[in-house]
């Protein structure tokens, strides 16, 4: 094998992971990557569960994850909220 044939693979492997990773985009979040996302504590989100105004989960086995329809609608929710004017 030659050094380009060797270039010319790994590079390969390199644009076929990284189209991987944007076809393999998570439609939904677990509550601590949802916080992470949106930069809230796992605090201030049971706060806001306990208030009504956390988004809508769904249950699969024993985890509840976060769409990201819900996580727009939620920012969409909060954002309305924040900015009576508008």
């Amino acid at each position: 094998m030659t050094w380009h044939s060797l270039y010319v693979f790994v590079l390969s492997l390199i644009v076929s992971t990284n189209r991987k990773k944007t076809l393999m985009t998570p439609k939904a979040h677990s509550i601590k990557a949802f916080c992470e996302a949106h930069d809230i504590s796992r605090n201030l989100f049971y706060t806001l569960k306990k208030q009504g105004l956390a988004p809508k989960m769904i249950h699969v086995g024993k985890r509840r994850l976060i769409t990201e329809e819900a996580a727009t609608e939620w920012r969409q929710t909060m954002q309305s909220q924040s900015n009576p004017c508008t």
